[in-house]
């Protein structure tokens, strides 16, 4: 009866180690599991932090892109009106031009040298068409690098 009793007694304390260990790991789990919480909160208001900055920093690009873009937008009407108003004043210079270099070579085929006075407009006529088509490719091209 006393082994048995001493067996039970010996069964009770191991029960209860076993309990009060388990109870021990328990309350460090508990207490691991906390602090983890705790750390992934603090982790979580760091990122959120973070993402709030970089989409602040964000809206500032985007504004700068779009007054970027628009100061861009005035410079290219303000570049194509000054090319439009270079052109008119080339093409002014050179219609003044041609008709001179026409009296001329009416007063040439007057005096009877006609060929020369054909040559001379045709000449003047090829200088006016290259000279407007130079001037367009420049305006293209000043254009083309405004947009890029």
């Amino acid at each position: 009866a006393q082994v048995q009793a001493a067996m039970a007694e010996a069964e009770e304390r191991h029960e209860a180690a076993l309990v009060a260990a388990l109870d021990k790991q328990q309350q460090a789990c508990v207490w691991q599991n906390a602090e983890a919480k705790e750390e992934n909160e603090e982790a979580l208001e760091t990122l959120n932090a973070e993402k709030i900055a970089v989409e602040a920093e964000k809206s500032v690009v985007e504004a700068r892109l779009v007054e970027a873009e628009e100061k861009a937008g005035e410079a290219l009407v303000a570049l194509q009106k000054e090319g439009a108003d270079a052109l008119a004043a080339v093409e002014a210079r050179h219609a003044t031009a041609l008709d001179a270099a026409r009296e001329a070579a009416r007063e040439e085929g007057k005096a009877g040298v006609e060929a020369t006075a054909i040559a001379r407009v045709a000449a003047a006529e090829k200088k006016t068409e290259e000279s407007e088509t130079k001037h367009r490719e420049t305006i293209h091209s000043a254009a083309e690098q405004d947009r890029t």
